[in-house]
């Protein structure tokens, strides 16, 4: 029964880490690239539709692929359009990626991509206190 118990408690200490890092990471994408990588529009603006902004962090790579995930050459700042419109056409984030980082990076993104990753506890916990340092000195 106690190892049961342990499995659950690591389990609800992964979910709590990834939320903060998932906020953590917002934050970051926020001050990084301000406005949306595809179409400019900040945070709030109006767009074509008549509609306010909302951003959101675009991932090039699914979240799913857990070795990218907090890669921060994966996530981009998107409108919820532009993220939207990813799904069916990556074409256009592909283009902004090779524009800031170059075609050896993507290479290597890909690579990494296909790569079986698993996060331990503390991997996850120093990643989530690098991107709060990054964060602190960006502000």
């Amino acid at each position: 029964m106690k190892k049961k118990t342990n499995k659950i408690s690591v389990k609800i200490m992964r979910k709590r880490i990834e939320k903060k890092l998932d906020a953590q990471m917002r934050l970051y994408v926020l001050a990084r690239d301000v406005r949306c990588v595809t179409c400019g529009i900040g945070e709030g603006e109006v767009n074509q539709n008549g509609n306010k902004a909302i951003m959101q962090c675009g991932h090039l790579i699914t979240r799913a692929a857990k070795s990218v995930k907090y890669d921060m050459r994966n996530i981009f700042l998107q409108c919820s359009s532009c993220n939207l419109r990813h799904e069916f056409h990556p074409e256009i984030l592909t283009k902004v990626f090779l524009d800031r980082y170059g075609k050896e990076e993507f290479d290597d993104l890909i690579l990494k991509s296909n790569q079986t990753k698993h996060y331990a506890l503390f991997e996850l916990e120093n990643i989530l206190k690098s991107y709060q340092l990054i964060t602190k000195i960006q502000s």
